[in-house]
C-alpha cells in the first residue's frame, strides 16, 4: 500500500504554505515530516484530512495496483492539542466509541501489539478460550484482544441482543466487556486507577494516550500525528515512541516534528517540510556525522515571510530615546512614563 499525494498547493491570502507539494509513502513505515515552527506541518495535515480545502492537487491510495481516494475512516489523526470529551471518563468515552463503531469490534485484534498471536504465554489456545477462561485469567497473562473480540461464549458475546439472559448471565456480560476495555487501556500503559476518572481531570500526556488509542483500534490506513509527544514529560513520550513503534506495520504512520533528534531516533524515513516543498532525506545520511548540519542548514534556507507584530512599549522603551516613545503607537498622544520620567508629544 502506498499514498501518493501530487502537486499539492495551499495558500492564505499572499501567504504560500504548501507550494507543488509531491511524495508517496510507503505501508509499514513511520515518517518523520520534519520542518520549523509555521512551516505548514499542520496545514499539510489538515489538508490531507479534509478539514480544508486544498488550493490544487491530489492524494490517494495505491493498492495492489488499484487507486482509489482516500475515505475519512481511511485516516486517523491525533491532534497536538488531545480532543477528547471531558465531561466522560476514560473507560465511559472509549466504550461508547466502541458501541457507535460496532465493525471495530472484529477487528480490534489488530490495535494489540501481540495481534497475530494465539496463545496465552503458558500456551493456552485462545480460540477455545470461554469467557469464563478469560475472566479468571490473571492479570499477567498477555492474553490477545483476539480472546475478547472473536472467541467469547455465545452467550456472554450477544448478550446486548438477548433480553431473555438472566441477570447472572447479563453480569457475566458487563463483566466481558469491562475487561476487554482495560485490556485495550492496558495498550497505552493508562493506571487502572485513571480508567474511572473525568476526562476533564487528565493531564496533557494522559488525554494523548486515550487519543493515541481510539486511533489505533480505528484500524486507519494512514495515522497522522501532529507534533503528539510535545510537552510529554520523558517517561510519557518513551512510552508513546515504543506504542508507534510496535503498531507501524499494516498502515502508513506520518509523525510532524520540529524536533531532528526525535525525528532520527522515531522515525524510519524523513520528509523536510521547506518552502512549501516535501523533500526526502536520503535515509544512508542519517548516520552522517554531517547530517545535522545539512538538515539545519536546509531549513535555514526557507524563505520566511516577516511577521508584522505591533511594538510593545514595555519591551522596547530601554532600547529607544525617549523623545521617540510617545511615537511608537499610531495615535498616541498621551504621556508615556519611561523609567520615572514623562514624555509628551511635541
Amino acid at each position: 500500500m502506498r499514498f501518493v499525494v501530487e502537486h499539492l498547493e495551499k495558500s492564505f491570502g499572499k501567504k504560500q504554505v504548501i507550494n507543488d507539494a509531491s511524495f508517496e509513502f510507503e505501508e509499514g513505515k513511520i515518517y518523520g515530516l520534519l520542518g520549523r515552527n509555521g512551516a505548514g506541518k499542520t496545514t499539510f495535515f489538515n489538508c490531507i484530512n479534509k478539514d480544508i480545502k486544498s488550493d490544487a492537487g491530489s492524494f490517494y491510495f495505491v493498492e495492489n495496483e488499484s487507486v482509489h481516494e482516500a475515505k475519512p475512516n481511511d485516516i486517523g489523526y491525533v491532534l497536538s492539542t488531545p480532543n477528547v470529551p471531558e465531561f466522560l471518563t476514560a473507560r465511559e468515552f472509549l466504550k461508547f466509541f466502541l458501541e457507535i463503531n460496532p465493525h471495530l469490534e472484529a477487528d480490534i485484534a489488530n490495535a494489540n501489539a501481540n495481534a497475530n498471536e494465539r496463545q496465552v504465554r503458558d500456551g493456552v489456545d485462545t480460540q477455545k478460550l470461554s469467557g469464563a477462561d478469560i475472566l479468571n485469567a490473571h492479570e499477567s497473562d498477555e492474553v490477545s484482544v483476539t480472546a475478547f473480540t472473536h472467541h467469547a461464549d455465545p452467550d456472554t458475546s450477544n448478550a446486548h441482543e438477548n433480553t431473555g439472559l438472566t441477570h447472572a448471565s447479563q453480569a457475566v456480560y458487563q463483566n466481558l466487556q469491562s475487561t476487554k476495555i482495560d485490556r485495550l487501556f492496558d495498550i497505552v500503559k493508562l493506571a487502572r486507577d485513571d480508567r474511572d476518572k473525568l476526562l476533564k481531570d487528565y493531564s496533557h500526556g494522559m488525554k494523548n494516550k486515550v487519543q493515541m488509542l481510539i486511533a489505533l483500534i480505528s484500524e486507519p490506513k494512514l495515522l497522522l500525528l501532529d507534533e503528539p509527544l510535545t510537552s510529554l514529560d520523558v517517561v510519557v513520550s518513551e512510552e508513546m515512541k515504543q506504542l508507534l513503534r510496535k503498531h507501524k506495520d499494516g498502515r502508513i504512520t506520518i509523525f510532524s516534528t520540529h524536533i531532528l533528534d526525535l525525528a532520527v531516533d522515531l522515525c524510519d524515513e524523513i520528509v523536510l517540510l521547506s518552502g512549501g516543498k516535501l523533500q526526502r532525506v536520503d535515509h544512508a545520511q542519517l548516520s552522517n556525522s554531517d547530517f545535522k548540519a545539512q538538515i539545519i542548514k536546509a531549513l535555514q534556507e526557507e524563505d520566511e515571510s516577516p511577521r508584522e507584530e505591533i511594538p510593545q512599549v514595555d519591551s522596547i522603551k530601554d532600547e529607544i530615546p525617549k523623545e521617540e516613545v510617545s511615537q511608537i503607537r499610531e495615535g498616541t498622544e498621551d504621556a508615556v512614563e519611561v523609567a520615572g520620567e514623562t514624555t509628551t508629544d511635541a
